[in-house]
């Protein structure tokens, strides 16, 4: 006599499966891609869920924080936020900007959009330059509305570090196809002009 499966049947094991897929990361700070809660200068790329890192990112390790004013009124009128680390030859290579009237980076959530009006659009950076993730196989990246769907988190920045992640899908230069990444990064900050 076969016997079928009930609700009681299936919890247990439901129950263990959704405990994989969204761990509380309370023993090693990973949410199952990218590390959290750095507290010193950290680099950890993922790529198609291949990591490496984290660890300390080689020397000279910067990200930039430029903001543009106008000189009559003193308002934000762009912003530049610039990043670059690496981990041998593993590494991340970021480049957004944000313009018009007001417009900040700071420590938010940004989707990146490339096709811009004549200014930003709220909780959207502009992807200046290719952005560009490095591995031992080779570089990959992404350009303009290749980059659009991607994220950038900015969870710190001030004039001591920026802390957060960049995730998106990269397009390899030897042309084999694309990838998932992830550059999760605490660098210390070489330019800070708010």
């Amino acid at each position: 006599m076969r016997r079928g499966f009930s609700p009681i049947d299936t919890l247990p094991v439901a129950a263990i499966l959704l405990a994989g897929c969204f761990p509380t990361g309370a023993g090693s700070g990973s949410d199952g891609g990218a590390t959290v809660g750095y507290t010193g200068p950290t680099l950890e790329l993922t790529v198609n869920s291949v990591h490496f890192g984290p660890s300390a990112p080689d020397p000279g390790a910067y990200a930039d924080l430029i903001t543009m004013h106008d000189a009559a009124s003193g308002r934000a009128t762009g912003a530049s936020f610039r990043l670059s680390a690496n981990l041998g030859t593993a590494g991340c290579t970021l480049a957004f900007d944000r313009y018009g009237d007001g417009a900040t980076i700071g420590a938010l959530q940004y989707r990146v959009v490339s096709m811009q009006g004549a200014s930003t659009l709220d909780g959207t950076v502009y992807p200046t330059q290719s952005e560009r993730i490095a591995t031992p196989e080779g570089g990959a990246g992404c350009t303009g509305t290749d980059c659009d769907g991607a994220v950038l988190v900015l969870s710190a920045l001030d004039a001591t570090h920026a802390a957060g992640y960049f995730q998106g899908t990269v397009s390899a230069d030897s042309g084999v196809g694309q990838a998932d990444a992830i550059c999760s990064f605490w660098v210390k900050t070489r330019t800070f002009l708010p």
